[in-house]
C-alpha cells in the first residue's frame, strides 16, 4: 500500500466528514445515492468511511444531489449552504493559511 502524508492524510479524513454531513443532511439513503450518482454502494461507502479518497469523477456526480459544491468537499471552500458554524472542525480550511 502506498505511504500517505499527514497532510493528505487530513484532507482524506476532512473530505470523508465533510460527505458524510451532506449525506446525513440530504436524507438519501446510500442505495438511493448509488442510483442517483452511478456510484456503486460499496465504494460510496467506503468514500464516507474514508477508506478510499473520493475521485473528481465521484465528485462531479455527488455535489449535485448532496447539493455541496466539490471544492467545499476539499476544504477549499470554508462554507456550504446550511455549514456548520465558523470554527467547527469540519468548516476549518485545508493545507496551509
Amino acid at each position: 500500500m502506498e505511504q500517505v502524508s499527514l497532510e493528505d492524510r487530513q484532507v482524506f479524513d476532512r473530505a470523508a466528514a465533510r460527505l458524510v454531513l451532506a449525506w446525513s443532511r440530504s436524507g438519501l439513503t446510500i442505495n438511493e445515492v448509488s442510483e442517483l450518482s452511478g456510484i456503486g454502494r460499496s465504494t460510496i461507502y467506503r468514500y464516507l468511511t474514508g477508506q478510499r479518497f473520493v475521485s473528481a469523477y465521484a465528485l462531479m456526480h455527488l455535489c449535485p444531489i448532496l447539493h455541496v459544491s466539490s471544492d467545499w468537499i476539499l476544504g477549499i471552500e470554508r462554507e456550504a449552504p446550511g455549514a456548520p458554524p465558523p470554527g467547527s472542525p469540519l468548516t476549518s480550511g485545508v493545507g496551509h493559511g
